[in-house]
């Protein structure tokens, strides 16, 4: 029931797993943004694996908001950039293979979800 899915999507719980999640990713990128190109080589495995461990959660949280706000979705500017923020982390993974120096800059915009 939609109705059930809206109140789960807007509860409070809801919204301290989200914060949580994105605090998690916060401290991820400020651990790999230190790392040496060195560094980044030898756990490029690992990196790319937490990578789609997040996206995975936050594709997750905007489906989960898309189908219980419905159309409704699209009118909140911050659910517009999320959405956007989540295709672009899937492309991303996606054109890992392809050097996406400036997609990588969208995963900070990311973390300003956290003050909205």
């Amino acid at each position: 029931e939609v109705s059930c899915l809206r109140r789960i999507g807007h509860h409070p719980l809801f919204e301290v797993a989200s914060t949580l999640a994105l605090l998690s990713y916060a401290v991820f990128l400020i651990v790999t943004a230190g790392y040496s190109p060195q560094q980044m080589e030898e756990r490029d495995d690992s990196i790319y694996r937490a990578n789609c461990a997040f996206a995975a959660v936050f594709t997750a949280e905007v489906v989960f908001r898309l189908i219980s706000d419905g159309y409704r979705f699209f009118f909140g500017l911050l659910n517009v950039a999320d959405f956007i923020l989540v295709a672009s982390s899937i492309g991303e993974l996606f054109l890992s293979s392809v050097s996406v120096a400036s997609l990588r800059i969208l995963r900070v915009f990311r973390i300003g979800r956290v003050f909205r």
